[in-house]
């Protein structure tokens, strides 16, 4: 009945469709930090909707213990969650806002989920990507990787290249901890559009624009 695609900026994607003459679910799936803090329910192994605060701390413990727990073996984690709502709310949704146009429709239309699980999925490097950076090594280039992946899953693939010893992480940065840091290099500003909170270079002659990751 309508689909949300996945984009960079919002790392997820959402689908809903009809079960039944009177319900249609809702189904999200993407980034568990986008999508743990949307979960006011869960489903354990015996298929029971329990009581879950994602945005509280169980959420975050969620985050630092399972999810991390799948990253740290070189896994991408993803999170599946839904919710069910009335046909009559829906569309009622989908027609105020032309089949969810805006962020702010969006947002209520993946609100209040029940969470179902994380799985992680293998990504395997390229061909030729272990020995081009062994070759870099053997020269003394230096080399930075840059990865939208789980922080975990990236000082995994670090460890496998052999670009760091699995206890010299100081170096691996995540896009809030880069962001944070960097604070005091950037204006910020409100964007109508996508109703995000983006940044722009203080100083520099272009101007560079990003979201807050």
């Amino acid at each position: 009945m309508a689909t949300v695609p996945f984009s960079s900026s919002r790392r997820r994607m959402t689908v809903a469709y009809k079960i039944d003459d009177e319900t249609v679910r809702v189904v999200v799936k993407g980034a568990p930090e986008e999508i743990i803090p949307r979960c006011i329910t869960e489903k354990n192994s015996s298929n029971e909707r329990l009581e879950f605060e994602g945005s509280q701390d169980q959420g975050r413990e969620y985050l630092e213990n399972v999810v991390s727990g799948i990253a740290s073996q070189g896994f991408k984690p993803l999170t599946i969650a839904y919710q069910d709502v009335s046909i009559s709310q829906f569309e009622d949704l989908q027609k105020s806002d032309f089949n969810f146009e805006s962020e702010a429709s969006r947002q209520h239309l993946e609100g209040s989920l029940c969470l179902v699980a994380t799985v992680g999925f293998q990504d395997t490097l390229r061909s030729g990507v272990s020995e081009t950076i062994a070759k870099l090594k053997e020269t003394n280039t230096k080399t930075r990787l840059i990865s939208g992946d789980h922080k975990d899953v990236v000082i995994y693939t670090l460890n496998a290249l052999g670009m760091i010893e699995r206890d010299q992480i100081e170096g691996v940065i995540s896009g809030s901890e880069l962001s944070e840091r960097m604070e005091g290099l950037f204006n910020e500003f409100y964007d109508q559009t996508t109703q995000r909170k983006r940044y722009v270079f203080a100083d520099g002659s272009k101007r560079q624009e990003f979201e807050r990751l």
